[in-house]
Parts: C-alpha cells; sequence; structure tokens
C-alpha cells in the first residue's frame, strides 16, 4: 500500500496518522448490462469523478505541508486515490511512490496498516487518527451511509457486500479497536437516500467490530451533507466541503489564545460552524451545511504558527479628490504595507491585528484612526467602510 512516513520516533511521543481515500474512476458504473446498478441511479447520474482524486491530494498536500500538532505531530500518511492513469506518482516529504487504487482490498490491507501504526509506542493512547474519504455515498433514512469503492459493481450480484464500505460499522469498529483518543472522520460524499428495495446493508466495516474497548473515546464526525442531501463541487476543482475544511483550519476557524496574542489554534468545537459559513459562501448558497456526528470534542486539532492571513476588502466612503492621499498600514499583509487606497481596495491579505489609517494631504479630512480585526467574527470576505469626513 502507499505509506509516507514523516516521524519515525513513535516511542517518543504521540503521533498523527491519516488515512486518506479518493475515489473518482468507478469504471464498472457504465456497464450497460448491469440492470442492478442502472436501477441504482437514485442521484441522477452516478458518474466519474474528477473532483474526489483531486480534493484528496490536496487533503494530503495540506497534512503534509501545513499541518501543525505541537502535541501528536505528523507521523504518517495512508493514500489510496484514483487516477486516469494506470499509475500515478505523488511526493510527500521528499519521498515518490505510485499511489495504489481504491479498490475494496486496497482499502482494507491499508486500514488495517493505518490502525496499526495507530495502536503503535507506549503513547499510543495519546496519538491522533484521521480518516478523510471523498467519492460517492448513498444512505438510509436511518442514517446509515455506504462508500462507494473504485471497484462498485464489478460483482453485480454483490454490489452491496463487495462494492461499499459502511460508514456506520467502520466508525464504530474503529473506536473499539484504536487505542488513539483523538479520533476524526471527514466525509466527503452524498448521502442522498437509497430508493431500490433491498434489505442488505450498505457495505460492511472494514474491520470486525468486536467489543468496545475504549468506552472513553468519542469520535468526531464531519460529513458533508445531512442525511437525504447531497455534496457538490467545482467539476475539475475541489469539492465545497474539503475546500472550506481547509479554509477553516487555515483560517476561518482559527482562534487566538486568550493568554498569548500571538499563538492560533483551531479546535474541533468550532470547525462545523467555519465550515459552514465558508462552504455556503463558495457554493454560492447552494451547499449550505455539513452534517456534524457524536460528540462536540473541545480539542486543539490544528496550530498556526502566526496570526491567520484574512480575504479583506477596503473601501472608502465617499469618493474624495486625486488630492486626498489616503493610505492604510498594514502589519503581515499580502501586499506589503502601505496602500494607497482611493477609493477602493480588493483582494488583500491581511492578518487579523490593528490598521491605521492615515490622510497625509490635505489636511481638511479626518477618520476614523484605526479599526481592529482581532475582535471580529471571522467571516470571510470582510469588508471595511471607512468613513472620511471634512473637517
Amino acid at each position: 500500500m502507499t505509506t509516507f512516513n514523516f516521524n519515525n520516533s513513535e516511542d517518543n511521543q504521540p503521533q498523527t496518522h491519516v488515512f486518506i481515500i479518493g475515489v473518482g474512476r468507478y469504471e464498472f458504473l457504465n456497464n450497460p448490462s448491469n440492470e442492478l446498478i442502472s436501477s441504482l441511479k437514485v442521484l441522477g447520474e452516478l458518474k466519474p469523478l474528477k473532483s474526489s482524486p483531486l480534493s484528496a491530494k490536496r487533503f494530503a498536500e495540506w497534512m503534509a505541508t501545513s499541518y501543525r500538532n505541537i502535541n501528536a505531530p505528523l507521523g504518517s500518511i495512508e493514500i489510496l486515490t484514483s487516477s486516469s492513469h494506470s499509475e500515478e506518482l505523488q511526493t510527500y516529504a521528499g519521498t515518490a511512490k505510485i499511489v495504489e487504487p481504491p479498490t475494496l482490498k486496497n482499502i482494507k490491507i491499508a486500514f488495517d496498516n493505518w490502525l496499526s501504526r495507530c495502536n503503535a509506542g507506549k503513547y499510543a493512547c495519546k496519538n491522533v487518527a484521521i480518516f478523510y474519504f471523498c467519492g460517492h455515498g448513498v444512505g438510509r433514512s436511518n442514517n446509515e451511509l455506504g462508500l462507494l469503492v473504485e471497484d462498485f459493481g464489478e460483482f453485480p450480484t454483490r454490489i452491496f457486500k463487495d462494492g461499499m464500505i459502511n460508514f456506520e460499522d467502520t466508525r464504530l469498529a474503529t473506536q473499539n479497536n484504536c487505542k488513539a483518543s483523538s479520533q476524526y472522520f471527514f466525509i466527503d460524499s452524498c448521502c442522498e437516500v437509497l430508493r431500490y428495495p433491498t434489505e442488505d446493508k450498505l457495505g460492511s466495516g472494514l474491520i470486525d467490530c468486536g467489543q468496545l474497548k475504549y468506552p472513553q473515546i468519542k469520535p468526531y464526525t464531519l460529513r458533508a451533507a445531512s442525511p437525504g442531501e447531497s455534496a457538490h463541487g467545482v467539476p475539475s476543482g475541489l469539492t465545497y466541503f474539503t475546500d472550506s475544511l481547509l479554509q477553516s483550519f487555515d483560517i476561518f476557524a482559527s482562534e487566538c489564545d486568550s493568554k498569548d496574542d500571538n499563538l492560533w489554534q483551531v479546535k474541533s468545537s468550532g470547525l462545523k460552524g467555519a465550515v459552514d459559513k465558508t462552504m455556503n459562501r463558495i457554493s454560492n448558497e447552494l451547499q449550505a451545511s455539513s452534517y456534524l456526528e457524536g460528540s462536540i470534542m473541545d480539542r486543539v486539532m490544528h496550530t498556526l504558527d502566526k496570526p491567520p492571513l484574512l480575504p479583506i476588502t477596503i473601501s472608502v466612503i465617499p469618493p474624495f479628490p486625486q488630492d486626498v492621499d489616503i493610505q492604510i498600514i498594514l502589519k503581515n499583509s499580502i501586499p506589503e504595507n502601505n496602500l494607497a487606497i482611493p477609493p477602493y481596495c480588493s483582494n488583500i491579505l491581511a492578518s487579523r491585528e490593528v490598521y491605521t489609517v492615515n490622510i497625509n494631504q490635505p489636511e481638511r479630512y479626518k477618520s476614523k484612526t484605526k479599526f481592529i480585526l482581532a475582535d471580529r467574527p471571522i467571516d470571510a470576505p470582510l469588508e471595511h467602510e471607512i468613513k472620511i469626513e471634512a473637517l
């Protein structure tokens, strides 16, 4: 299987281990002789997906380059993604490997490898386990969710048994068998209700459930869609959920520590709200809300090494003559400081700090001298109107 190792000191400290699945090919969906699959087209057309592998790879890149957990640094990434080619090379941590496809067999082997690493080391109980899936999904009214693997439909008489992962059984089995005290599941799939009449379960768990060994562990699950709802994305880009999730990690879910102005953290308790606001905005309200299962833990998931940069738009009202020289002094911003802005300036990335408005000439105008982003809710895009009055 395709494993990237980042830290081999599992005996010295807890680690974060990530399992990523991105399914897009679904090569058996278009088999015209497969009447059973044809009758399952309850989501419109179950077509191959371009956005799912791209989103999975982007999630892996973010984990490899941006994820920061000082208590459990990144230990490994296990990844399986669909590709339009028979072989695809991915490089993380300076290592290039061929990423294998997310067939059910490969997923089960990779899951066992991931679970073994989550349970390894003398600090295993403090490890962090992250499970990410992006691809097609079907649901039932009882909240059961089946995640379609790449070889879904290869065996038409066993598509429920051999073509899906039963997510609820997998999550419960992970809780029962995984020592990691922090377990996160991010499921980027539709959850429209299956209308095909069957008594079969929607797939099976990736491992046997077993007995509840770790009742104190409360997994955190965030799904792209509520039961009965769809998930969407840019056809040749990222899904709205994954894009929003990563933007939330980088910017919108971050909170400034009450005792340290330079410490910014993303906590699980604030993640859903940030994801929903971002997803609603970038999808133009097509996909407005994610679905949270399990306990709302207040655990630190990610730490930023500097204040986050926010996209802001600044406008000056009313319009002024050209001889009015107005400047905004921005700290840690992109572009750099001292932006001459009359009458309008946009596409600025600025940190959540203090901004000063300077009016150099003429002196017959005055303005508010400061506005502060740090005390504002994290909504984007942020729009600021600076009211300037004549003396």
